[in-house]
């Protein structure tokens, strides 16, 4: 994905369409928030 422009705070703007469809599709879909404990298992593996 591309970033168009780039905010100072944290946050970016999506300019493309097709990606912007793309990036709310996932958003929408189940994203669970993960533990460090478990990124860090995730990682090592």
């Amino acid at each position: 994905m591309k970033v168009e422009k780039f905010r100072n705070d944290n946050g970016y703007q999506v300019t493309d369409p097709d990606e912007k469809k793309q990036l709310l599709k996932a958003l929408e879909e189940d994203n669970p928030i993960l533990s460090e404990e478990e990124i860090k298992k995730m990682l090592e593996s």
